[in-house]
């Protein structure tokens, strides 16, 4: 499942003790990175609750069918973000919950867990900054973000590919009909 419709690149690096050991990251202030993200896939698991609060359609994107919350218009503003970046709309698609981490395939094929650094803000622990979470304990162990957001890109993944599949079993059924807007 892509992390945005049309993302903009990113500085991913994989989670590792020997990168990230002593450092922690500041979780977003506010969704700025999402303004011009007028649609967000939705994984399995949040369509429910999604389709009680926003607009959802069906899209086709690069030979794919996927659920997605409509969030503005095709101008590229995404109307639940303020311009402070505050989320004011009524359900935080988990894409966008899920920043500044990521999946990504390591050279093994395993799926690793990533964080985009500039995002994230990621910097040394003990620099003073409120609200951090270590990446590690001192001790080397994962701290409890690791396996926490290890578990929820998990369940979005593994959530994207449910809702791909019942796509694409809503289009081989001809159930889905282009809209002109």
């Amino acid at each position: 499942m892509p992390t945005t419709p049309d993302a903009a690149p990113t500085s991913l690096q994989f989670v590792t003790r020997e990168r990230h050991a002593g450092l922690c990251w500041e979780r977003p202030a506010h969704y700025q990175a999402a303004a011009a993200q007028v649609l967000a896939p939705l994984a399995s698991f949040e369509a429910p609750t999604a389709a009680s609060r926003m607009p959802l359609a069906f899209v086709e994107q690069g030979g794919r069918w996927l659920l997605v919350a409509v969030l503005g218009v095709p101008s590229g503003t995404n109307l639940c973000v303020a311009p402070d970046g505050r989320w004011t709309g009524p359900y935080i698609p988990a894409v966008f919950r899920a920043a500044p981490f990521a999946l990504q395939p390591a050279p093994d094929g395993r799926l690793l867990l990533c964080v985009d650094e500039q995002v994230g803000r990621v910097r040394p622990m003990g620099d003073g900054s409120a609200g951090t979470e270590p990446f590690f304990a001192p001790d080397g162990a994962a701290a409890p973000l690791v396996p926490d957001e290890l578990d929820f890109l998990t369940r979005l993944a593994k959530g994207g590919k449910t809702m791909e599949r019942a796509c694409a079993a809503l289009h081989a059924r001809r159930l889905l009909l282009p809209w002109r807007v």
